[in-house]
């Protein structure tokens, strides 16, 4: 391959994949249903969400994945829980205590 390249001035061609979306994405593997849900979720408009209905299951996957782009999503099975912070933790243990002590 060296020898290839260098026959052709040193240059290397770009990547062909970084073109092309991979077909690869959660999207593409669940009922087109949860992709109108996270849609609605983060805020999307009624109308888009109601064309995505009528859309193909590829074409709703990739309005999906648009809308989502930076919103940071995820499935709710990936999602972190809520924590309360230590701070308020502590106090209401300290708040109980004082309750108990009384």
């Amino acid at each position: 391959m060296a020898g290839f390249y260098s026959a052709r001035g040193r240059t290397i061609p770009p990547l062909p994949w970084p073109v092309f979306a991979l077909p690869l994405s959660f999207f593409n593997r669940v009922p087109k249903a949860i992709g109108i849900a996270a849609v609605q979720e983060v805020g999307g408009n009624e109308e888009v969400c109601k064309g995505m209905e009528k859309d193909t299951k590829a074409d709703a996957v990739t309005t999906t994945l648009h809308i989502l782009r930076g919103t940071n999503w995820l499935p709710q099975p990936l999602r972190l829980r809520a924590v309360e912070p230590v701070d308020d933790v502590e106090q209401e243990q300290e708040e109980a205590g004082d309750i108990a002590a009384e």
